[in-house]
């Protein structure tokens, strides 16, 4: 849910959940606390962001555009 609720509202349609997603998220945590209250406290909400990025370095995939740029179509796979 927390994934689907960044991409709904910081994400632009068809936009993959990727690192800076989530970046937008926390800073929006930090800087608009109310927004997320039904989340919890602050430190409960970015420690589960924080779960999410962990997640999406596990087993996440790049972006095909990102891949290309840095030279690593080899390993895109």
């Amino acid at each position: 849910m927390l994934a689907a609720r960044l991409h709904r509202e910081f994400a632009r349609p068809g936009a993959p959940v990727d690192a800076a997603l989530i970046g937008r998220g926390a800073v929006s945590v930090v800087t608009e606390p109310e927004r997320w209250a039904d989340r919890g406290p602050v430190g409960e909400t970015l420690q589960h962001l924080k779960q999410l990025w962990h997640v999406l370095v596990r087993y996440g995939e790049p972006h095909g555009e990102l891949t290309h740029r840095a030279g690593l179509d080899a390993y895109a796979g």
